[in-house]
């Protein structure tokens, strides 16, 4: 599914509410219906959003174009940037096998002022969906596994939130 679970969603506002005035480029991972731009736009309004994105028919079907200032088609494994200040990975990283996951996060924390991570916490299983192969989920991680993940990356601070189904957190570096 293109969306990120509806649980805990007023965490990432919460956090982005804080960081609004030092937002000036956030770049959307995997934006699939757009649902953090959504969500954010109206508290960083003056900050230029990118969503990344790698199954294009999406750009169409959830009016992406309007939800962002820039559209990528590009896989966010061969990703490049200069230095921005949000990345959000709301639905994706389960997405990518493990170390790929892990090779795309320590890149994106060199490179970002924060990152926002939501990934399932518990196994969710799924195929192909909408057209697009890259739906599968590939890892079901845990949600420990994502916090030693984190602490990996040497955060300034992070904060994180455990649903039942989904595990979210707030990384300022």
């Amino acid at each position: 599914m293109p969306t990120s679970a509806f649980p805990g969603r007023g965490f990432f506002t919460t956090h982005m509410e804080r960081v609004a005035e030092d937002l000036e480029t956030v770049i959307d991972f995997g934006p699939g219906e757009g649902t953090y731009s959504i969500l954010g736009r109206h508290i960083a309004p003056e900050a230029k959003w990118t969503g990344v994105e790698l199954h294009s028919p999406y750009f169409e079907r959830y009016d992406l174009y309007q939800k962002y200032d820039f559209l990528l088609w590009t896989d966010v494994r061969a990703f490049n940037s200069d230095p921005y200040s949000l990345g959000i990975f709301g639905d994706i990283l389960e997405h990518l096998n493990p170390i790929d996951a892990t090779h795309v996060l320590f890149r994106e924390a060199s490179r970002a002022r924060y990152l926002y991570v939501s990934v399932p916490i518990i196994p969710a299983p799924q195929g192909p969906s909408h057209g697009n192969d890259h739906e599968r989920h590939l890892h079901d991680w845990s949600f420990d596994e994502m916090e030693d993940l984190i602490w990996q990356m040497g955060p300034t601070k992070w904060d994180g939130w455990r649903g039942h189904t989904v595990g979210r957190w707030w990384i300022d570096l």
